[in-house]
């Protein structure tokens, strides 16, 4: 289910823009802070109809331990989910581990409608879009590397269950 930006109450917090394109390389470097699984009573939430041994494949999935090595190595951008136990994905998930960006480089076409455009600076950082947005908090969260709006918009989805 798709969910609009907009009707999250945290984005009633944020500022959008216009972006003007960009030359060069993202501000800053990698986010240094690691997600984490939210589940209620600390148990697993969701479930699956397949057989015992799929279904508790998150009990089983081990995150990698602070100071560990993540399996892209030094190609890892951080992103958290190696910190949890969606790590028995990470191998169909994670585009910096096999052919990784060759598969998402392939479906990009089929699931936006339009290929990656190589001359154009924006796409190759940010890939395909329609346009680009800045967004904002007019507060800013604590010990965020920016302004915490993907983490506000993060945590609404998850208190609202829109994701698990």
């Amino acid at each position: 289910m798709a969910t609009s930006v907009a009707s999250l109450p945290a984005a009633a917090a944020c500022t959008a823009v216009r972006a003007a394109p960009q030359r060069g390389g993202a501000r800053g470097g990698p986010a240094r802070r690691r997600a984490a699984a939210v589940t209620t009573g600390g148990e697993a939430v969701g479930g699956s109809s397949k057989g015992a041994g799929e279904r508790d494949w998150r009990s089983r999935a081990r995150p990698i331990k602070p100071g560990g090595v993540y399996p892209a190595r030094e190609h890892c951008s951080r992103c958290g989910v190696c910190d949890t136990y969606y790590i028995a994905h990470v191998k169909e998930s994670c585009p910096f581990i096999g052919d990784g960006m060759s598969r998402i480089e392939a479906m990009e076409e089929r699931v936006h409608g339009k290929a990656r455009d190589v001359a154009c600076e924006d796409t190759k950082h940010f890939g395909v879009h329609e346009e680009l947005l800045y967004a904002r908090r007019r507060r800013a969260v604590e010990g965020a590397q920016w302004t915490g709006i993907v983490t506000s918009v993060a945590l609404e989805m998850l208190r609202s269950w829109k994701v698990e």
